[in-house]
């Protein structure tokens, strides 16, 4: 479950206002200062990632399993997704069982092709590299791929209509955060904190510890 981006600029609202602070943002701060503040979490959660191959519950918010993909035949090459942030594996099918495909390194591809390689790629050991354009895959049958990726955090918008001369929240035109609600007050003290430096308030980044301590939040 989502959370609602009004539902999360009131709750910032609340907690400004109750500790005398008196900032509001414009809209488009909002979106920026929140955009950022999920992406913080997200990067830092990734690098525990790739360094322990453990994947954190704030990453599982974006993970994407399954996505089935057919190898271009003219170049091998799959597309990188519109929404992709980080790739965490590339399977394949073979005699009905799925396997792992091996990442191979850019400057490494050249002994893998090496005619009579023994680490050459075949229908039972395929390998993949980063190219501009995708993910290029090295096999000699047409397959299909199974790509698991982390896609990337949807910004948050705040839509609005102007009625009396004041902005009304207008859920049509807004875009909520992906991740649930167990997730907000991480990311909302990351919020705090970055508005409190940005705008030079030396009560809301006094608070914004605070609210981590008394939360135990882990920026």
């Amino acid at each position: 479950m989502s959370v609602n981006i009004n539902s999360f600029k009131l709750y910032y609202e609340f907690l400004a206002n109750k500790n005398n602070v008196g900032l509001t943002l414009t809209t488009d701060q909002l979106s920026i200062v929140g955009n950022a503040a999920q992406m913080l979490p997200f990067t830092a959660d990734y690098e525990t990632y790739s360094q322990t191959g453990v994947v954190s519950n704030y990453l599982k918010t974006f993970l994407k399993i399954g996505s089935v993909y057919q190898v271009n035949p003219n170049n091998n090459v799959i597309p990188y997704p519109a929404d992709l942030q980080y790739i965490s594996s590339v399977r394949y099918l073979y005699n009905g069982t799925q396997y792992k495909a091996e990442w191979v390194d850019n400057i490494d591809v050249a002994d893998v092709l090496r005619p009579n390689s023994l680490i050459a790629p075949t229908a039972d050991f395929v390998k993949w590299q980063y190219v501009d354009d995708g993910i290029q895959v090295f096999t000699p049958n047409a397959i299909s791929v199974y790509l698991d990726y982390l896609k990337t955090p949807t910004v948050p918008v705040w839509g609005y209509q102007t009625i009396n001369g004041q902005q009304v929240y207008d859920p049509t035109t807004s875009t909520d955060y992906d991740w649930d609600i167990y997730f907000l007050n991480r990311i909302m003290g990351i919020f705090l904190q970055m508005i409190g430096i940005n705008l030079s308030s030396v009560e809301l980044s006094q608070f914004s510890q605070m609210f981590t301590a008394e939360t135990k939040v882990i920026i």
